[in-house]
C-alpha cells in the first residue's frame, strides 16, 4: 500500500475535536470523503506523523484508491466526533500511488 503526502488540521477541543494531538507516530481514524459518484464515503485511515510531513493511505487495500487525488478533503472523525482535516497534497507520491493502483486494477480484471 502506498503512503500520500497530506496536510492536517486537528480541530481544538472547543470545536469539538481532541484534548491533546495524537502522540504516536502513527494514527488510525475514520475519514469521511466526497467518493467517486460524488455521495459520501467513509473509510478507516492510517495517518503516518513519524515524520516532517504527515503521510495518509487506507487501512484496506479495498478502499477506493482512485479517490486520492490533490485537494481531496477528508473529514476525520473519531466514531460521531469530527477532530480534523486532511488535505491529499500535490506531489510526485501521489501519482505514484495513483499509477500503481490503477497498474494493479489493470493486472486484475
Amino acid at each position: 500500500m502506498k503512503w500520500v503526502p497530506v496536510s492536517i488540521e486537528f480541530l481544538p477541543p472547543s470545536s469539538g475535536g481532541r484534548t491533546s494531538p495524537p502522540t504516536g507516530a502513527r494514527y488510525v481514524c475514520h475519514a469521511n470523503f466526497a467518493g467517486r459518484t460524488g455521495a459520501q464515503e467513509g473509510w478507516s485511515v492510517v495517518l503516518d506523523l513519524s515524520g516532517h510531513e504527515p503521510r495518509l493511505r487506507f487501512l484496506v487495500d479495498e478502499a477506493p484508491w482512485d479517490v486520492l487525488a490533490p485537494g481531496l478533503r477528508l473529514t476525520l472523525r473519531e466514531g460521531p466526533h469530527v477532530v480534523g482535516q486532511a488535505v491529499v497534497r500535490a506531489t510526485a507520491g501521489v501519482q505514484e500511488a495513483f499509477a500503481t493502483r490503477q497498474n494493479d486494477q489493470r493486472v486484475t480484471e
